[in-house]
């Protein structure tokens, strides 16, 4: 059984990814992101099967009930996007605890006892299961696969793109409550230093581009299969999470309609100051360049733009201040000089390949 960990370097499609593997008859998954690392802090030292697994049921609820699922829309799921699933919670407990306890091993173990349980209880089958994808999400989750041997699949997207939209979407949603100096840092630094943070796990690392993904669907979702002698299935057409059809998350405020063949990157110039662009583009040369991006920027950076402010930045701060968040405010300059560190530190060498072998342009 091979394990695949599903992580992304900002709002790059992953949800879509595993959506459009769900269905298939030899790959096991949960439907969302799985934070494994919390959830193994928590029962690393209960040895009751039964508990682990109400354990589970608590951590991951929407796992077994979606009607309540608003961020992530699975509650609006179905042609008619008034559909959500249900997974039998007595089911998965009695399965888990049957397969569990005659493993009792790793933490691969548990992985695997944990979907096979859920699969049984979501009415499939799981004799022909070659491959787990975890929805681990983010780079630094990796830690607590550190023992296993897996693979990464890294979500890519071009990066100046990346960036505008999660700060777009997470500052428009919910009036940006959760959006702040730190989330802007954090978004900033996954897009400039997210795959050499993910080539430091020393793990077979795969790159899906989200562009390649809609617009060379074909070659990408073949060369993927491919790789880990999957079967090409139907349902990899479609975008569903329990065979219902998926409309994608409430962030970005539309409904999306699986792969798009006529996507295109929406990108403002009016998000970024020149030198914004400038300096962005000086920290991901290397990226931009091997992943077939665009340059945008005719200008030569200087050192002393690192330590001026971007205008995301200044935006981000003007909210915190009117909307009289204190922490946002007091963690203002802690998290500037940590991006003004983290653009210096990038270094993208040997970078992974990007799956689908047609040129974007």
């Amino acid at each position: 059984m091979k394990l695949l960990a599903l992580i992304t370097g900002g709002r790059n499609g992953s949800d879509l990814f595993l959506s459009l593997l769900d269905g298939h008859s030899q790959i096991m998954q949960f439907p969302g992101t799985f934070l494994f690392d919390d959830f193994y802090e928590q029962i690393k030292n209960e040895k009751n099967s039964n508990i682990i697994a109400q354990s589970f049921i608590r951590f991951e609820p929407f796992f077994f009930n979606s009607s309540k699922l608003y961020v992530e829309k699975h509650n609006m799921l179905g042609e008619n996007k008034n559909e959500y699933f249900k997974v039998d919670k007595d089911l998965f407990i009695k399965n888990f605890t049957k397969i569990f306890d005659n493993l009792k091993g790793n933490k691969m173990h548990l992985l695997y006892s944990l979907h096979a349980a859920y699969t049984v209880a979501s009415g499939k089958d799981i004799t022909n299961k070659k491959v787990i994808v975890l929805n681990i999400h983010h780079i630094k989750r990796l830690r607590v696969l550190n023992s296993l041997d897996y693979d990464i699949i890294y979500m890519l997207r071009d990066p100046l793109a990346n960036l505008s939209s999660a700060v777009k979407n997470w500052t428009s949603y919910e009036e940006g409550v959760h959006f702040g100096p730190g989330s802007l840092f954090f978004h900033i630094d996954r897009v400039i230093n997210g795959i050499s943070d993910t080539l430091k796990f020393n793990k077979k690392t795969f790159v899906i581009q989200l562009e390649k993904l809609h617009l060379n669907f074909d070659s990408v979702i073949k060369e993927f299969c491919n790789i880990y002698n999957l079967k090409f299935e139907n349902s990899l057409n479609y975008s569903t999470f329990h065979g219902k059809k998926w409309w994608g998350d409430a962030i970005g405020k539309k409904f999306l309609n699986g792969i798009n063949k006529n996507f295109k990157n929406n990108f403002d110039h009016n998000d970024y100051f020149k030198k914004d662009v400038c300096l962005l583009e000086e920290c991901l040369k290397d990226q931009i360049s091997y992943y077939n991006y665009s340059f945008r920027s005719k200008f030569k950076t200087k050192y002393n733009i690192f330590f001026t402010p971007l205008k995301f930045e200044l935006l981000i701060w003007k909210k915190s201040m009117i909307k009289f968040r204190l922490k946002h405010i007091l963690s203002i300059p802690i998290f500037w000089l940590y991006r003004i560190n983290s653009m210096k530190k990038n270094s993208n060498s040997k970078l992974p390949r990007s799956l689908g072998e047609s040129n974007l342009n």
